[in-house]
């Protein structure tokens, strides 16, 4: 996959949530347009009720240098934050169980770390990133794994060191990945997602069927894969240990990346083309919100995901 696929366009700090059945000009409606996000079914888990951060979903602008922060339980029109201290052309967003918020950077490549409420990085990455990173992702152990193009390989970085423990070799760009619950690897390579089980270098083949050309995975809390496929503008569901799709969607999508679950296991999807992130209820095929922009968005990531 070359570089220049990859690369979105711009998109101007304006965005909009707007409700499914309400779409129309995201520039032009009133608070009448505005999408209620909280929903009676989805309440946080006991142990984080009285926990911080709140619940948050984060979105990269590649040439505004900025992540924007939305509340995805209010009527927010606007985002209710952003951070761009440390921010350079972000192209791929994680956050760990701690809410820690971590930015890849292709200026001068770097992964910068945002405790939670905070604006200002505590922890800069560098070393051992090559000049085109594009993926990111943190295990349940805060072992940071940064994709890249040039060359094919992903590198990892034991949690809080700036010196890389592995590097992970392939035959084609691994762009966006995803982790397990056993803390494995879920990574695109090529046509194919491999599974890199937990420890090692070995190449997994799932064998999963009816992709085309898959871009980005993202692993559900029941070990589910979400394959965005950027040919067939579709998500493909894959249940567990399963090779065959359950259900796939693809309402309003243009070239589906980047992707993450939010609260709720909602499902939120970054797409290249229309440059609109949209977020689906758990198991539905048509998005319940939408964010626009009016330029280019590299990277989405939530807290509690």
């Amino acid at each position: 996959m070359s570089i220049s696929k990859m690369v979105v366009r711009l998109v101007v700090p304006l965005v909009t949530l707007v409700l499914s059945g309400c779409f129309g000009n995201a520039g032009s409606g009133g608070a009448s347009e505005l999408v209620h996000l909280e929903y009676p079914h989805d309440r946080v888990a006991p142990g984080l009720v009285n926990a911080a951060p709140a619940p948050v979903l984060y979105v990269a602008q590649y040439n505004g240098s900025r992540i924007l922060l939305f509340d995805p339980r209010k009527h927010d029109k606007n985002p209710i934050g952003q951070i761009t201290d440390g921010v350079q052309d972000p192209m791929g967003l994680a956050t760990d169980n701690k809410g820690d918020l971590y930015v890849l950077n292709t200026i001068y490549p770097s992964v910068t770390m945002y405790p939670p409420g905070s604006k200002e990085p505590s922890f800069t990455i560098s070393k051992g990133i090559s000049f085109a990173p594009y993926g990111l992702a943190v295990d349940s152990s805060g072992d940071v794994f940064v994709s890249e193009q040039e060359p094919d390989a992903i590198v990892g970085y034991r949690a809080g060191s700036t010196s890389p423990f592995e590097r992970i070799t392939f035959k084609a760009d691994p762009v966006a990945f995803g982790i397990d619950r056993e803390d494995d690897l879920i990574v695109i390579n090529g046509s194919e997602v491999v599974k890199i089980p937990h420890g090692t270098k070995e190449k997994i083949d799932l064998h999963l069927e009816g992709l085309t050309g898959p871009e980005a995975v993202s692993v559900r809390g029941d070990d589910a894969l979400y394959v965005s496929d950027f040919d067939q503008n579709m998500v493909f569901v894959y249940p567990a240990g399963k090779t065959k799709p359950s259900y796939s969607f693809g309402a309003g999508m243009d070239g589906p990346i980047f992707s993450t679950f939010g609260i709720g296991s909602r499902f939120f999807q970054v797409n290249q083309n229309n440059q609109i992130v949209e977020g689906f209820l758990k198991n539905q095929r048509k998005p319940f919100a939408k964010i626009y922009g009016e330029g280019r968005l590299t990277g989405v990531a939530a807290f509690p995901k």
